[in-house]
Order: structure tokens, then C-alpha cells, then sequence
């Protein structure tokens, strides 16, 4: 395996996109995975969760491409400039960059967790990929902060585990108005939406309905019955994400070549 650290420049702003290309040992074309992130984490994902993914995926015979969203991670970007708008700009960006990669194949898949699943929809409404992994991803982001943050120009978002993310305005008129569903339903790559029967964020009938939003005869989801909405990644037993990567990486080797 392979790794890389670089940055990608933003066509939307004057900053820089923190990214990680991770590559197969072997010298070869590779299909390849964008992997968004998901809220207040940073291109590894909560417990490492996808360097333990980039892994699988090399060994698969993928390449993969995680980075950091405004305000994440190593980025110099205040998180207040976050939005589904500059998510989506800046997911196309990376994916733009993958395909002028000469170890790239044109077999470009994204993948996202929680409203890194909400951005991967978003930009397979945009732009064409071969596949759409989602992990815990939410049609709707409303419910993430009470209904009177809506009428201000920033609220401070504090999910425990990290400091307070302060939701600039853009991101509260972004969930307002964009209907994911609609956009996702211009989609048309096969999408795995998995989902933990115990998450408390996303309700476990998503998947269902994500699916229900795909044409393609590929496309299918699953519910886990104990995984919670990070798959018990942080609880010390790993024995969920592992079945979840298992059959996230069995999947993709099916419907990308």
C-alpha cells in the first residue's frame, strides 16, 4: 500500500484541500474511491475508520482519495464557511482530480458517512460515478440543530466529543432548501446505503428510502440490527465495522472493475 499527503486547490475559494491518495503496492490503472467525511471529523473519519477502509480497499485492488472539508482536519478554513454547497464544490474538486491521475482508471466510485453521505449524494446528483457507498447517510439534516438556530447567522454546534463547531448561515440555507432526495435521484450508479439499526442520528428506514431514489438494478441496502451510527466503531468491539467493511469492499468489487 501506497500513501500520499497533498493538497488540491479549491475552484471555489483561495484555499487548499487536505487529501491522502492511498494506492495498491502493485503498478497498475486503478479504480478508485472518494471518501467524504462526515460532521466534525477529518478525512481518517471517527476511531480511523477510513484508514482502516483505505486499507481494505488497496488490498481490494482500489485506490482511494479521503480529504478534509472546510474547517476540518488540517484545514485553514473556518468551519463557519462549511456548507453543502462548499462540500459539494469541493468533493467535485477532488473527484476532478482523481480522474487527470495517470494511475486513476475512468471506474471513479464515492462513498460518504453520516452528512458525508449527505454531500456524496449531492455530488452524484452532479457528476457521474461508477458506484455510491453510504454509510449512516442522512436524507435530511434539519434535525441537527433546533428550529429557531435557523433565524440566526451562526449557531454554535456542540456534539461532545470535540469543540463546538460554529454552522455559519450558508449551511442552515443549504439544508433549508436543498431537497437531497430530488438531486439524488439524477444519480445513476448503483448506491449501497448501509445503515446501524441502533443509530440514534440517522433513522434505520434511510436506507430504504435512498434506494428508493435509484433506477439501477445494483443498488441494494442494509440494515444492521446492532450497529449504532458509528457502526460500534468506539465501543473496543470491532466485529461490526469489520462485517461492514467486508461487505462495503465485496459489493464495490461487483459493480466497479
Amino acid at each position: 500500500m501506497i500513501t500520499q499527503h497533498l493538497t488540491i486547490s479549491s475552484s471555489h475559494g483561495n484555499y487548499q484541500i487536505p487529501a491522502i491518495l492511498t494506492l495498491p503496492s502493485d503498478t497498475g490503472n486503478f479504480p478508485a474511491m472518494v471518501m467524504c467525511h462526515g460532521t466534525g471529523t477529518n478525512k481518517d473519519e471517527a476511531g480511523q475508520g477510513y484508514v482502516m477502509m483505505a486499507a481494505k480497499l488497496a488490498a481490494a485492488g482500489f485506490a482511494s482519495l479521503r480529504f478534509d472539508f472546510i474547517g476540518n482536519g488540517e484545514s485553514n478554513v473556518s468551519y463557519e464557511n462549511y456548507s453543502f454547497t462548499s462540500a459539494v464544490n469541493d468533493t467535485l474538486d477532488v473527484t476532478n482530480f482523481l480522474r487527470q491521475q495517470t494511475t486513476i482508471s475512468d471506474q471513479i466510485g464515492i462513498m460518504g458517512w453520516s452528512q458525508g453521505g449527505t454531500i456524496a449524494m449531492l455530488a452524484a446528483g452532479r457528476t457521474v460515478y461508477q458506484a455510491v457507498l453510504l454509510w449512516s447517510g442522512a436524507l435530511d439534516m434539519s434535525g441537527l440543530i433546533p428550529p429557531e438556530a435557523y433565524q440566526q447567522n451562526t449557531y454554535q454546534l456542540d456534539l461532545g466529543f470535540r469543540s463546538p463547531l460554529t454552522i455559519g448561515h450558508q449551511w442552515m440555507t443549504d439544508v433549508q432548501q436543498t431537497n437531497v432526495a430530488t438531486t439524488f435521484h439524477q444519480n445513476q450508479a448503483p448506491v449501497y446505503a448501509i445503515a446501524g439499526g441502533q443509530d440514534p442520528i440517522v433513522p434505520p428506514t434511510t436506507p430504504q428510502k435512498i434506494c428508493a431514489q435509484s433506477s439501477n438494478l445494483a443498488s441494494q441496502f442494509t440494515v444492521i440490527p446492532a450497529g449504532d451510527h458509528l457502526f460500534n466503531l468506539l465501543s473496543g468491539d470491532d466485529t461490526i465495522f469489520t462485517r461492514l467493511i467486508t461487505i462495503s469492499v465485496a459489493w464495490l468489487t461487483t459493480v466497479i472493475s
